[in-house]
């Protein structure tokens, strides 16, 4: 019996030893986790691996032989690891995936005061203090973090101009010289949705006061343009979309066929249907849609159409298209997918007023 205790005192010193161990690994490997992926043994693992200690150790004792608790318990304890490291995988990826953290929470969370000082520039730029206070409330900020902290506050700025019915006059003189002074470049801008709208604002805003806006401009033409003709806006990457009404006999037929000759049958009975049509939208060609002060130009590497106002009947609004209605007999309507429709329903339908 001292040799049987013998053998149950050590299985209970390793199996405490193997779990004790463990949970230390599972607590660094957790601190590893918060940086890169990587597998780890779950809290259910360990409990897994304690059962086949303590099975491992019951066994040797009614062997009578620690060679047999011992590869019991190894072999065990080396399976069921296998086996819960591969169970615990996913559970891992879920935990341990970076989070993605934006641009501007870095630069929030790096500075106290970020988020404070770009709250009251913006209330300058809405209120048109000039340049040299805004400089004054950016000196609380270091020199690595203004320009980003202008920018944010100018886009948030923007925000609030673009929900206003009308924006305020000199506002685009303003803004444009407080950009200057900041060095922030019109590529820079123009990669901005909140400037692009802002612009979107104006042009709408020009043409409902009588004025051909001249905000736009194209680096290559691909347009011959006419004489007094002017850019109001190119949409890029365009789809044109054509509608194909499709016609189709359906129905049925009934009676009986009778033999007239080898090979030979007359049908007696009759025939009733009608005819099903059908329409859909049919991608036709990708290209840019350029609107100007006198017409509207389809053009793509297939195929260009310049659309006079006066010979279009109708314009079809939608939230990411526009629909066209040329004034011809049996034409079918053009839809051009792929753009703001609402910012150019809204100027194709009110420039012809300034041409007239």
């Amino acid at each position: 019996m001292k040799s049987l205790g013998t053998i149950a005192k050590v299985g209970g010193a390793l199996g405490y030893a193997a779990y004790n161990g463990i949970k230390s690994t599972n607590a660094q490997t957790r601190q590893l986790n918060q940086t890169r992926n990587t597998k780890n043994i779950s809290p259910t693992g360990c409990g897994i691996i304690a059962i086949g200690f303590i099975l491992g150790a019951i066994v040797g004792i009614c062997a009578g032989s620690f060679m047999a608790f011992g590869i019991i318990f190894f072999g065990t304890a080396f399976v069921v690891s296998i086996m819960t490291i591969v169970s615990s995988d996913e559970e891992t990826k879920q935990t341990s995936s970076p989070t993605e953290v934006s641009k501007e929470d870095v630069l929030i969370n790096s500075n106290p005061k970020f988020k404070e000082v770009a709250g009251a520039i913006k209330k300058s730029i809405l209120s048109k203090v000039p340049h040299e206070y805004i400089n004054l409330q950016l000196k609380g900020l270091p020199v690595d973090l203004r320009k980003e902290c202008f920018l944010q506050a100018l886009l948030s700025a923007l925000d609030e101009y673009n929900l206003m019915p009308e924006i305020p006059n000199e506002t685009e003189k303003y803004i444009d010289g407080l950009t200057a002074k900041m060095n922030i470049s019109e590529d820079m801008l123009a990669s901005k949705s909140q400037y692009v709208d802002f612009t979107k604002s104006l042009i709408v805003q020009d043409i409902l006061h009588g004025i051909i806006p001249r905000r736009a401009t194209l680096t290559r033409n691909p347009i011959n343009f006419q004489k007094n003709e002017i850019l109001i806006w190119p949409f890029v990457g365009v789809v044109l979309y054509e509608e194909v009404v499709r016609h189709q006999s359906v129905g049925a037929s009934r009676g009986i066929s009778v033999r007239v000759a080898n090979g030979i049958y007359y049908r007696v009975g009759a025939f009733k249907g009608e005819t099903l049509t059908t329409s859909s939208l049919q991608a036709k060609y990708t290209g840019s849609l350029i609107i100007t002060n006198k017409n509207i130009y389809l053009y793509s590497i297939q195929k260009s159409i310049r659309l006079p106002y006066e010979k279009i009947l109708s314009f079809v609004p939608f939230e990411d298209g526009i629909g066209i209605q040329p004034d011809r007999m049996n034409a079918k309507t053009i839809y051009i997918k792929g753009l703001d429709g609402r910012f150019a329903f809204n100027v194709v339908s009110n420039i012809r007023n300034i041409n007239e």
